[in-house]
């Protein structure tokens, strides 16, 4: 990776670093008494369904662990929480006390070596959420390579990822394009746009992919976002 992606990758750390102060300023999740309003769709909470009888599973890039409080409600024993973005870690650690999941969830902040040293097959599950497409590519390939090695053989993966950005269409969103596929918006990478057919051949090389399911977030009104549900291989 070149030093201008490095710069540009720690840039955008640093932009989802003040996003998340913000939202845990803003106490989102005290609106949501029900763990399941915590999803952006139903359609999550039927994938992530898929981890409620695992011992262990990996919420790589978790946010304010939206998605770990639903996990484990739905039955996961034990689900490792991590982000490589305090404030995102910080809201994940309130909002799992929130909903009295500290039982059930560990969460860390790391760094961007520590997934390489997780041990081979310690995970029969996976859960990333809206990381692997904001990531530079050289990145985002790491992350896949280690999840295929600390997922156990034959396990389920869920990762969901943006909407396809046509660049090639007028947008309503003004941005910035580098590289074909990359987009930047004041300056700050927001996202890496591949079409489903690219993303599932990526991910072919790592995994078997089962589906793909689309779905949006509330208020959308078009279901153009990506759930892909993959497994590991024997």
């Amino acid at each position: 990776m070149n030093n201008e992606l490095k710069t540009d990758y720690k840039n955008s750390l640093d932009f989802w670093n003040s996003a998340y102060k913000k939202e845990s300023q803003d106490n989102s999740f005290e609106n949501n008494q029900n763990w399941k309003e915590l999803a952006p769709s139903e359609k999550f909470i039927k994938a992530l369904s898929i981890f409620s009888n695992c011992e262990k599973v990996l919420d790589y890039g978790c946010g304010n662990g939206w998605g770990s409080i639903i996990m484990a409600n739905l039955g996961c024993k034990h689900i490792t929480a991590v982000d490589l973005v305090k404030n995102a870690i910080n809201s994940t650690l309130s909002n799992i006390k929130f909903y009295n999941s500290e039982k059930s969830i560990e969460a860390s902040l790391i760094n961007a070596e520590w997934l390489q040293k997780e041990e081979t097959n310690k995970y029969d599950g996976f859960f990333c959420s809206n990381v692997i497409d904001v990531v530079p590519e050289e990145i985002a390939n790491n992350i896949l390579k280690e999840a295929a090695r600390v997922v156990k053989p034959n396990s389920n993966l869920i990762i969901s990822l943006n909407f396809y950005l046509d660049t090639n269409k007028p947008s309503s969103r003004p941005y910035e394009l580098k590289n074909n596929n990359y987009i930047y918006r004041e300056g700050i990478l927001r996202m890496v746009t591949r079409t489903d057919q690219e993303w599932n051949s990526i991910f072919s090389e790592y995994f078997n992919v089962e589906k793909l399911v689309h779905f949006s977030w509330p208020g959308e009104p078009i279901e153009t976002r990506r759930l892909f549900y993959l497994k590991n291989r024997k």
